[in-house]
């Protein structure tokens, strides 16, 4: 609301538009914000390889890419499945599950009837997977035990996605920045994302142009330019977006601009705003750490060229277990304080990269039974001598809640309609237009 809010002022008061930015911690808050940005009616741009991905049109498109590539990954198929273009519903999930297990059995009765009895036991098939189950439906009066079959719909959608994923096989041998353009057209994501409310011509394709390029650029640049070597470096990316290059990220004022605070250091602003600040999220770290100990992957200090800014432990120093566990635990606070200032210096940088507004916020409950606790940061500004931040601007928190008080959150159940109807919030919108349509073409 705060950013709706403010876009609007600026695009009244000046000629030009305001750059926004909203700058995180984590890209677990990717989701949540962007879809309160949508709602809100702003176009949204979320920045970083990482963050691309967690945006709903590139990860249908990863997810097409997965089942083209390994048949064993029937996680990303029930996200086609269940996902706007087919809505499959929970029936239909079951019973195509069903005749995963049928057509494994068949499978292995085949073999078992040619090879004797004894020549190949169940354990040693690795079952047929949801992709596998969907390339080779039933036939249409087929049926579980319990006498379950496809509704006549879903069935239809199924046939539909089968002779989708069997065309987009064969151009798997294209180049990936072709291979990509072809499942987005496929899942006809380009309509799907012109049709969002609030779209405008040069914000509704942002991300699947950026994913395009992503791909491209992997195509140019890697040895083996190959299906599976770019799912892994997307899943590389996923997992440490830090350790692979994300791209570079221009301020854009047509859209507010959702990225990681790591991400597109020095440039600045119009407004931002940056969210999640309580413990555990903005500081990431605690007080104590473990540094190196706890990560078998990671560098000892001592060992690092930048050891002299790093913690000490004083192990050499120890000559009993209790002087050497007192070492630990001094090695864990001083671990500790590094991170925290680690995480301090990156608190600097997102709030520098304003020119005119900028919005911290915080919010007692997360994902957690438990209340989270105000960040350090936000507390120590607001701790400020009067007069010494110009402008600053306090509104009241919310009181703390109560000692036993559930998650307002997860306190109730949150229904959903499944499969989603993606054009529910639009329907009479929807069906109007076409009715419009109707009298124009008859007269």
């Amino acid at each position: 609301v705060w950013a709706a809010d403010t876009a609007a002022l600026a695009a009244g008061e000046r000629a030009e538009r305001s750059s926004t930015a909203v700058r995180c911690r984590k890209r677990s808050q990717f989701v949540p914000l962007q879809r309160a940005l949508r709602a809100a009616g702003l176009p949204v741009q979320v920045g970083g390889l990482g963050g691309l991905l967690s945006t709903p049109e590139v990860a249908d498109v990863v997810s097409c890419l997965h089942v083209l590539h390994d048949p064993s990954r029937g996680d990303h198929l029930v996200r086609l499945l269940t996902g706007a273009r087919w809505r499959i519903g929970p029936r239909d999930l079951e019973v195509l599950a069903r005749w995963a297990v049928e057509l494994d059995r068949l499978r292995l009765g085949r073999a078992g009837a040619g090879a004797g009895a004894d020549a190949l036991l169940p354990e040693t098939s690795d079952g047929v997977s949801l992709v596998e189950a969907l390339d080779v439906l039933p036939r249409p009066a087929w049926v579980t035990p319990e006498g379950r079959g496809f509704s006549a719909e879903g069935r239809r959608r199924l046939e539909v996605l089968t002779r989708t994923l069997r065309h987009l096989r064969t151009r798997t041998h294209a180049g990936l920045p072709e291979l990509v353009g072809e499942v987005e057209r496929a899942l006809l994501l380009d309509v799907e994302v012109a049709a969002r409310p609030g779209s405008t011509p040069g914000s509704d394709r942002a991300h699947l142009d950026a994913f395009a390029d992503a791909a491209a650029a992997f195509a140019a640049t890697a040895q083996r330019p190959t299906l599976g070597g770019l799912l892994a470096w997307l899943d590389a990316a996923r997992a440490r977006e830090r350790g692979l290059e994300p791209g570079a990220v221009e301020v854009d004022p047509h859209a507010v601009q959702l990225l990681t605070v790591h991400a597109a250091k020095g440039l600045e602003w119009d407004v931002v705003a940056v969210p999640g600040l309580v413990e555990g999220v903005f500081p990431a770290a605690a007080d104590t750490a473990s540094g190196w100990l706890g990560d078998a992957g990671a560098v000892p200090f001592p060992l690092r060229g930048d050891r002299a800014h790093l913690p000490s432990w004083g192990l050499a120093a120890a000559g009993t277990q209790k002087e050497l566990d007192v070492a630990r635990e001094e090695f864990r606070r001083a671990c500790g304080a590094h991170e925290i200032a680690e995480e301090r210096r990156l608190a600097y940088v997102a709030l520098t990269r304003a020119r005119e507004e900028l919005l911290l916020t915080g919010a007692w409950w997360g994902e957690a039974a438990a209340p989270r606790q105000p960040s350090r940061f936000l507390v120590e500004l607001l701790a400020a001598p009067p007069g010494s931040l110009p402008g600053l601007v306090s509104v009241p928190p919310a009181p703390p809640p109560a000692a036993g008080t559930p998650n307002p959150r997860t306190a109730e159940p949150q229904r959903v309609v499944w499969p989603v109807d993606p054009l529910a919030a639009r329907r009479e919108e929807v069906e109007a237009g076409a009715a419009a349509v109707r009298a124009a073409l008859a007269a």
